[in-house]
């Protein structure tokens, strides 16, 4: 599939992309549609930017269900306050880079810090600036439950609006 995509694109010359999408494996026919549909949203992730070119099902974790939100439901209204409360704070994106590096880490400090290039300490600090600027502790479950998806949720809604930007400076 890889060799397909790579030589399409090399085809293309930069007028268009060409991703795909791969579904889960299925134990008969008649459960096929399920597979399409995930392919089919693997594929959207493709497009969006939000994995490579060619993108699995089984690798989209939560991006799978978020994308199948309709855009006019899934909006940057509709994200968690909390959400909203770190990037105001945070004009730069640096504290919300270190809390999504965080989580993504599972809370893991020493790995959030590498993953960040930075000391443990630095993050840390960090953490604590988040908290004192927010009222957000990154160590209660509840945030971390409304901060992880719902920064994940803003990615869809970025790269669908970069989409739709992109499309219409070609049309």
């Amino acid at each position: 599939m890889h060799r397909v995509v790579d030589r399409v694109a090399e085809l293309a010359h930069s007028r268009f992309r060409c991703v795909a999408g791969i579904g889960g494996p299925v134990a008969a026919p008649e459960l096929l549609a399920g597979s399409v549909a995930q392919a089919r949203t693997a594929c959207t992730a493709a497009e969006l930017g939000l994995r490579p070119p060619v993108a699995r099902w089984s690798e989209l974790g939560a991006l799978g269900p978020l994308l199948a939100v309709p855009p006019d439901h899934l909006t940057e209204e509709t994200l968690p306050a909390e959400v909203h409360r770190l990037r105001a704070a945070d004009p730069d994106g640096r504290l919300v880079a270190t809390v999504r590096a965080y989580l993504d880490e599972a809370g893991n400090g020493p790995a959030a810090a590498a993953r960040l290039h930075i000391h443990r300490t630095s993050l840390y600090y960090r953490l604590d600036r988040v908290a004192r600027l927010t009222g957000l502790d990154v160590s209660d479950g509840a945030t971390r439950l409304a901060l992880h998806p719902g920064h994940t949720a803003l990615d869809v809604i970025e790269a669908r609006a970069h989409l739709r930007q992109s499309e219409h400076r070609t049309a």
